[in-house]
């Protein structure tokens, strides 16, 4: 709730108490969930307070955790969420390991069956791939904006809603750069 309402020291300090608390419990299952679940959310809030390195740690940690878990059979376990949330931390870092976070996208989408998560992978392989640059990045982009926007709208019954405005403001944005650049 903290993260949600931007008040992210205090949301921070909270998740680490409950990290400290949880790290201290006997292994369990319950237990190891409730770990990996905060690990993640611990990630999140320090991806918003643009603590990159710890981001990563933490973000890194849980999907270990989440693979291990998922491996052991355990259907309660959502690894697209958190390699989402690591590939944004990568494309956010100095510099940014675009590849990487590419490989992680693509792998989230493999994952992802809820269609709003997949247009927003979508929605962030467009910008990706955009700044990786090359030959194709705009037409790829393209494509994937394109996705998400019928994502959306296989979702929303109204045109108005924000999630179909941001990918209709992306393509925008990429015709208005394509046609700045044909044009010169």
């Amino acid at each position: 709730i903290l993260r949600y309402q931007d008040r992210l020291e205090l949301s921070c300090a909270c998740v680490s108490r409950a990290m400290n608390v949880l790290e201290k419990l006997k292994p369990c299952l319950e237990n190891e969930l409730e770990l990996v679940s905060t690990l993640h959310e611990l990630g999140l809030v320090q991806t918003k307070l643009r603590k990159l390195d710890s981001a990563n740690r933490n973000l890194n940690r849980a999907l270990d955790m989440k693979r291990h878990l998922q491996s052991a059979n355990h259907e309660n376990v959502n690894i697209s969420s958190t390699l989402y949330a690591l590939a944004r931390v990568l494309s956010l870092c100095k510099p940014a390991q675009l590849e990487r976070s590419e490989i992680l996208l693509l792998q989230s989408l493999e994952l992802e069956r809820n269609a709003v998560a997949r247009a927003s992978t979508y929605q962030m392989l467009a910008r990706v791939t955009l700044r990786q640059g090359g030959v194709e990045s705009k037409e790829t982009a393209q494509k994937y904006l394109n996705e998400a926007l019928r994502l959306h709208k296989s979702v929303y019954d109204n045109e108005c809603h924000v999630n179909i405005a941001s990918v209709r403001h992306q393509l925008g944005c990429l015709y208005a750069q394509t046609s700045c650049t044909s044009s010169s």
